[in-house]
Order: structure tokens, then C-alpha cells, then sequence
């Protein structure tokens, strides 16, 4: 992602181990999945290994389609399964409720029909 380039993942980890040991506050990560870019089987373990002993809690995020992106909705199986690696790997993880996407009102798809609208 292009966040990384200014903000690389390591560091923002030794950031939230700082701001944790130092609040003793819990942190949450905001994953949004995003078929076949980081939804598979081994995405999750690597998530797992990188959280692993940190005090924090994952929101899965299903991505929210609109027609000036080409990226695609993991399927909710593959959702689940990302949930059940991390849930066996004791990482407190919830998926997110959706709303709207039906009627193209979700996060990000109302952006993007004002966008086609101009």
C-alpha cells in the first residue's frame, strides 16, 4: 500500500508497542480484505505472526466494491476462514458488520458515485 512507503510497517509496530507499553491501552487494526490481495490462508498467519503478543484486536473489514476500482470482495467463506486463523492464533478479531453496499451507500462507494456523478 502506498501508506507503507511513508510509514513503513515496522515502524508503525514499534509505535504501537511504544504507545501500548506506555497507556497499557489496547490498539486496533483495521484490515480490509481484499480478494485475492491479501485474504489467503498464508496473509493470515503472517498477520499472526507480526501481532502476535501485541495487546491489540483486528476488525475485518469486507471491502466495499465500486466501479472505479478494480479491487474485488473477499467471499465470506474466505473471510471466515482468515477469522478462524486468527482466532485459533489467539488474536481478538471481529468481522465488521456491513451496511449500505446493497444500495451502493457503504463506505467508499458513496465517494465514488459523487465521483461518476462529475
Amino acid at each position: 500500500m502506498q501508506v507503507n512507503r511513508a510509514y513503513p510497517f515496522e515502524e508503525v509496530i514499534t509505535a504501537v508497542k511504544k504507545y501500548i507499553e506506555k497507556t497499557k491501552r489496547r490498539v486496533t487494526f483495521e484490515y480490509i480484505m481484499l480478494k485475492g490481495v491479501n485474504d489467503t490462508k498464508e496473509d493470515a498467519f503472517e498477520l499472526v505472526a507480526l501481532l502476535k503478543g501485541i495487546n491489540c484486536y483486528v476488525n475485518l473489514i469486507p471491502y466495499n466494491e465500486t466501479s472505479h476500482i478494480e479491487y474485488q470482495k473477499s467471499t465470506p467463506e474466505q473471510i471466515l476462514k482468515f477469522y478462524d486463523i486468527l482466532k485459533k492464533n489467539h488474536i481478538q478479531v471481529t468481522i465488521r458488520k456491513e451496511f449500505g453496499s446493497k444500495v451502493s451507500a457503504a463506505c467508499g462507494q458513496l465517494r465514488s458515485n459523487y465521483e461518476e456523478e462529475r
